[in-house]
């Protein structure tokens, strides 16, 4: 299921593209999370664990996993999803030998999408399938949560679902207070997310106003090289320029960091977005431009995390990953300029 009409590399760039655009749109710091329910034996990951917690550990960490009734250690899961019948009443699921969790943009086929996030951020996503496909009808009872709300409901009635999840996700998974999950159809994110425009991202994108942010925050972003503008930090590392915008949200958690990478033509920035199949960065082309963005979350309000010793480190760790992501844009660019600027082999 998924994008029709094109072959399998068009099909993997244009779902790439569409994750992208759907997480600057949301301002999602997460991966968003593909899941394949298989039907044919296949070797599992080795690693026994909560159906939930694979979940979660797909969008914090971007891994990839494919568990096996062998991996999951939770009961009402391998019901939920049809590895085994219930005890009493009729499955609604039967027949799954395993479970394949990846980040979405890595995936060739999904069955159903889940996005973790904050209320605030999944609200967002309600108001825009509510002007599409009209309301969201939840179904949820905080059990067999993840597994059955989140995914199970979205597959087999063909439309989202909303779980606030279940004891188990949040004491064993370690979910947060400030997280649900939303699961969806494939094909309905993908009409989500092409109705989202480039116009749109931008004025998701912008932050608070200066203001608005507590006074400790600005003082620390100030103290390691950042000045202030109107709505944003703006720093420079190497001979590169990064924007820093704190994100508007409920507790103030997060930011967003924003690189503007200029090439020699227009031609050259589609190659480097071309170019970054696989990298785990959002990529946005403006004529010549190439904008490198990522969105980092705290995990706790901003004006609290500036007083800690991570805080400056994550930055940092950030900036480095999204100067390196740059440097790999540029060698792949000229790499294919020097090939075909190489003359024919005639020999």
């Amino acid at each position: 299921m998924g994008i029709q009409g094109h072959s399998r590399e068009e099909r993997a760039r244009d779902r790439e593209l569409n994750v992208q655009r759907f997480r600057r749109f949301f301002e999602l710091p997460h991966h968003i999370v593909g899941v394949r329910l298989l039907t044919k034996p296949l070797e599992g990951c080795g690693k026994r664990m909560r159906y939930c917690e694979g979940v979660r550990r797909s969008a914090l960490y971007g891994e990839k996993l494919v568990l096996t009734e062998r991996e999951l250690t939770c009961g009402g899961a391998e019901v939920a999803l049809g590895f085994s019948k219930p005890l009493f009443g009729e499955a609604r699921l039967s027949g799954t030998k395993g479970v394949l969790l990846s980040p979405l943009q890595k995936m060739d086929e999904a069955d159903v999408v889940l996005i973790v996030a904050t209320p605030s951020r999944i609200m967002r996503i309600a108001e825009l399938y509510s002007k599409i496909e009209g309301p969201i009808e939840a179904s949820f009872s905080g059990d067999a949560a993840v597994c059955g709300e989140a995914t199970a409901t979205p597959f087999i009635e063909g439309t989202p679902n909303l779980s606030m999840l279940c004891s188990g996700a949040r004491f064993f998974a370690g979910y947060r207070e400030n997280e649900v999950v939303l699961g969806m159809p494939l094909e309905v994110f993908e009409r989500l997310s092409a109705t989202i425009v480039e116009d749109s991202i931008t004025r998701a994108l912008c932050g608070c106003l200066m203001d608005d942010i507590p006074k400790p925050l600005v003082d620390k972003l100030v103290s390691m090289g950042f000045e202030k503008a109107t709505d944003h930090f703006m720093g420079y590392f190497g001979n590169s320029i990064v924007r820093l915008h704190v994100l508007k949200d409920d507790d103030m958690s997060e930011f967003s960091l924003h690189l503007p990478v200029r090439f020699g033509s227009e031609e050259e920035a589609k190659r480097a977005i071309e170019s970054a199949t696989g990298m785990e960065i959002n990529l946005r082309r403006r004529e010549n431009w190439v904008d490198i963005a990522l969105v980092v979350s705290m995990h706790e309000p901003l004006h609290r995390a500036c007083r800690k010793e991570y805080f400056e480190e994550e930055i940092k760790r950030a900036i480095e990953g999204m100067l390196e992501a740059e440097r790999k844009l540029r060698k792949a660019v000229l790499k294919r300029s020097s090939s075909q600027d190489q003359p024919p082999n005639t020999a």
